[in-house]
C-alpha cells in the first residue's frame, strides 16, 4: 500500500501488560489492560501514557471516515459482502461478488449494509497496541539515528502522494518539476482522472490523504499518524 513510505516494520511486543483500576459502572465491569507503552507510574498509582492521549483526543474525530471506509473495505475484502446485489438486497448467488467498493461504500453509509465493525469507533484502550507498536518503530529509529531523516522524507514523500491523490500532478513516476509543469497544463484533465479513482475505491485514497495531512500539526506527529494507520491496513 501506498502509504507505508520509509516505514520501519516491528514483531509486536511481548504482550506483557499492567492491570489498570476497575471502573465502576453499573454492571461492575472491569476495563481491559492497556499495555505498556500506554502506561506509566505515578505516586498515585497508574494512568494512561499523556503522549497517546493527547493525540487521540485532537485527532481522533479526523480517524472517523477512513476507519469506517477500512471497515467497509475490510468486509469486501475478505468476501463478507459476496452475495450482496448493488440495490443492498442479496443474492441467491451467496458466494459470488457482486459489489464494487465504492458501492459498498454508498450503501454503508446510507445505512443499507451491514459491516461488521473492526476499526471504526476505536476507543484508546482497543487503539493500545497499535500505539505501543508505533512507539516501538520510533524508538528502533531513533536509537539508529535515522529518525529526523526518515521523519523529513517521508513528510514530503506523502505530501507528493496527496497532490497525486488530488489530481494536481500526474503520477508518482514523474518529477515534481515535471509534473507541476503538467498539471498546468492538464488540469482539468487530471482532477477528472483523480474523482475515477477516488470513486472506484470509495474515496478510501483521499481519505487516507486527508487523514496524513490534518492528523498531525507537526512532521513528526504526522509520521505517528502514518505508522498507525499501516499498523491498521496491515490488519486487512
Amino acid at each position: 500500500r501506498g502509504w507505508a513510505i520509509f516505514i520501519l516494520y516491528v514483531s509486536p511486543c511481548d504482550g506483557l501488560a499492567y492491570a489498570i483500576r476497575s471502573r465502576v459502572s453499573s454492571r461492575a465491569t472491569v476495563a481491559p489492560a492497556l499495555p505498556r507503552a500506554l502506561i506509566i507510574a505515578t505516586d498515585g498509582g497508574l494512568c494512561p501514557d499523556e503522549e497517546f492521549l493527547a493525540y487521540w483526543s485532537a485527532h481522533s474525530n479526523k480517524w472517523a471516515t477512513p476507519l469506517q471506509i477500512l471497515d467497509v473495505y475490510a468486509a469486501w475484502e475478505c468476501g463478507e459482502l459476496d452475495g450482496i446485489l448493488p440495490s443492498g438486497a442479496p443474492s441467491r448467488a451467496a458466494t459470488e461478488r457482486m459489489l464494487t467498493l465504492n458501492r459498498a461504500v454508498e450503501l454503508f453509509e446510507k445505512d443499507q449494509l451491514q459491516v461488521r465493525r473492526r476499526f471504526r469507533n476505536m476507543t484508546p484502550v482497543e487503539m493500545a497496541s497499535r500505539w505501543e507498536r508505533v512507539m516501538a518503530t520510533r524508538t528502533r529509529l531513533q536509537n539508529a539515528g535515522t529518525w529526523e531523516d526518515i521523519v523529513r522524507e517521508s513528510d514530503s514523500a506523502r505530501a507528493y502522494e496527496r497532490a497525486i491523490v488530488r489530481g494536481e500532478v500526474e503520477d508518482a513516476d514523474a518529477s515534481p518539476v515535471l509534473s507541476r509543469v503538467i498539471a498546468t497544463l492538464l488540469s482539468p484533465a487530471l482532477k477528472a482522472a483523480a474523482t475515477q479513482r477516488s470513486r472506484a475505491d470509495g474515496g478510501m485514497r483521499l481519505a487516507f490523504a486527508e487523514l496524513l495531512e490534518t492528523a498531525g500539526d507537526e512532521p513528526s506527529e504526522r509520521w505517528l499518524t502514518a505508522v498507525l494507520l499501516a499498523e491498521l491496513e496491515g490488519e486487512v
